[in-house]
């Protein structure tokens, strides 16, 4: 665990921006899990994806055909620094978490990842067979108790929390 301690200092740093707003906290968390999560699709693939069986070619009309193009999009190699955090985020997960708070983070985490509109609740609720506000608030609870356990002095401060009221 001490290989992680700086990145967990950077996860937990308790500076501030310059609106006062706290930097890190479970914001950080959560992009420390998604990132670790588009790290993991980026590494090669386990399986042997030789082909198996062979199709006569024939000629293909581009104008009418969707995807036949030769070019493909390849996510690329991770660094060494994406490496480091993907490590340090299964090292949080394995030690702080149980078995079914790993799997709610990581399964929410995949389906979020490469994709715009965060992660797709409804598809880890049907794998879970539960609803997908119970996911969805399940997932919050655990990087809450995730970061009061790294962290049990700090405190997460919303930032609406920040502006007092002036009566």
């Amino acid at each position: 665990m001490p290989r992680f301690s700086q990145h967990i200092d950077k996860i937990v740093s308790k500076e501030k921006d310059k609106d006062g707003k706290l930097r890190g906290g479970i914001d950080k968390l959560d992009e420390l899990f998604a990132e670790a999560c588009v790290t993991e699709k980026k590494f090669p693939s386990v399986r042997n994806k030789n082909k198996m069986t062979w199709w006569a070619d024939y000629k293909v009309d581009p104008n009418t055909a969707y995807g036949y193009g030769k070019s493909k999009v390849y996510l690329g190699r991770p660094s060494g620094q994406e490496i480091d955090r993907y490590d340090l985020a299964w090292t949080l997960l394995s030690q702080y978490c149980t078995e079914d708070e790993k799997r709610i983070v990581w399964a929410v985490n995949m389906t979020g990842a490469l994709r715009d509109r965060g992660p797709n609740w409804r598809k880890v609720a049907n794998k879970m067979h539960i609803d997908p506000r119970t996911v969805k608030k399940r997932y919050f609870d655990v990087l809450y108790h995730l970061w009061y356990k790294i962290q049990p002095k700090t405190q997460n401060v919303l930032h609406m929390s920040l502006k007092k009221a002036t009566n």
